[in-house]
């Protein structure tokens, strides 16, 4: 499955890298690795907003995942949010903004 996305992603073949990762998330809700993979599919293809949700769907999954946070601190950063994106970096998602 991984190897499919991937390649189809490297053709530019979008909808079907997106149909594939949907396929592969459906097939494996609970892993970790089939939500990162849809979001990066939606990420790489340029659509944040669903790359962003299936990335807070992996961190449903494992709050502390690396890779999403990741992705998600440096989606932030590129709209100026650096303290959204220290938070995804610190995996301290839970604290608001209190000024400490």
């Amino acid at each position: 499955d991984i190897m499919l996305i991937t390649n189809l992603l490297l053709k530019g073949d979008a909808p079907k890298a997106i149909a594939a990762a949907q396929s592969y998330k459906s097939r494996h809700p609970k892993e970790v690795l089939a939500s990162n993979m849809l979001a990066k599919v939606y990420l790489d293809t340029g659509d944040n907003k669903k790359a962003a949700a299936a990335f807070e769907e992996t961190l449903a999954l494992d709050k502390a995942d690396p890779a999403a946070n990741h992705y998600l601190a440096q989606m932030e950063l590129a709209e100026n949010n650096d303290i959204a994106a220290a938070r995804n970096y610190s995996c301290d998602r839970g604290r608001q903004n209190s000024g400490t």
